[in-house]
């Protein structure tokens, strides 16, 4: 008997797992401001245009939103995304970003891919289908940045690797480009609104993406040397 049990609660758990999720929102969430002197790019999470579905971003299942730096190139820093878990670890410990080059309308060839050096999770205090959002900050590792180009368009992706599940808190409104995902590794990239039976409205990414100038560095220190002088 307690095999048959076993059996039936992985079955289960496998048949949850699904590229969407579908719910209601509560609570209520007050957002802090995001510093702007390193901000590149900001669609900050905003609860009245928040959509009626997430994308899972987890085994075969891709989400990723457009962003184009402006005034400078940069090296990112650290990319804030809204996120829900619904697995049995809501907390998830193995990620990947993911940085693409545009190939009009989606994401193109993978430019830059790794594990976040730091990941900084904040319940909210809002739920969605019953589970917590979590404001989720991945900090790229020091040593190998992903640098941004003034003015081109790209694609970054948040994606959870260690078999749990990962939903992405979309917007209702879209600002550039809406929201490209893969329901599976080998398929094309689909827009978001084209994707469902009968096919979603258009939506974008709650995120929030940080980075450096480059030559910040630099110019600050040929400023102290000249000083010195």
């Amino acid at each position: 008997m307690k095999l048959i049990f076993v059996v039936l609660f992985v079955a289960f758990a496998a048949s949850f797992a699904s590229s969407t999720l579908t719910g209601l929102i509560e609570g209520e969430y007050i957002l802090e401001p995001f510093g702007t002197d390193d901000v590149i790019y900001a669609n900050e999470y905003y609860e009245p245009e928040m959509f009626s579905t997430a994308f899972g971003s987890f085994n075969d299942y891709f989400v990723a939103e457009d962003f184009i730096p402006v005034g400078s190139d940069f090296d990112v820093t650290d990319v804030t995304w809204w996120i829900i878990t619904t697995g049995s670890e809501p907390i998830p410990y193995s990620l990947e970003i993911l940085f693409y080059a545009d190939a009009a309308p989606g994401p193109g060839a993978l430019l830059w891919s790794g594990e976040p050096s730091d990941l900084v999770l904040v319940d909210t205090g809002v739920t969605f289908a019953g589970f917590v959002i979590f404001e989720a900050t991945a900090t790229l590792p020091d040593t190998d940045y992903f640098t941004a180009v003034d003015g081109t368009q790209y694609w970054v992706s948040m994606h959870r690797t260690d078999g749990e599940t990962l939903y992405i808190i979309l917007d209702s409104v879209v600002e550039g480009t809406e929201s490209y995902r893969i329901v599976e590794a080998a398929g094309p990239w689909v827009a978001g609104s084209t994707t469902g039976d009968p096919p979603y409205d258009p939506t974008d990414v709650f995120q929030v993406i940080e980075g450096t100038p480059l030559g910040a560095l630099e110019n600050e220190t040929w400023g102290t040397i000249k000083v010195l002088f």
